[in-house]
């Protein structure tokens, strides 16, 4: 078995529904829709604990800001 897919099969579908979800409702409160992130920080808590909701939304929340730069920098 490859990382790959030993990372995929490490959550269920519920889970990989929520990071979804938080993945989407991050950019669109970075792109300035307030009210989104109140929504993202709960909900992962309650998909996948508090520690690990934390480890997750960091790296999701460093990669919008990245983005968003590329994105303010183009323009």
């Amino acid at each position: 078995m490859n990382l790959f897919q030993a990372i995929i099969e490490q959550y269920s579908f519920q889970q990989w529904l929520v990071l979804i979800m938080a993945a989407y409702l991050t950019g669109m409160a970075k792109a300035g829709l307030k009210g989104f992130s109140m929504l993202v920080v709960p909900t992962m808590a309650v998909a996948f604990g508090g520690r690990l909701s934390t480890g997750l939304l960091l790296p999701l929340l460093f990669m919008a800001d990245v983005f968003a730069v590329y994105h303010f920098n183009r323009h």
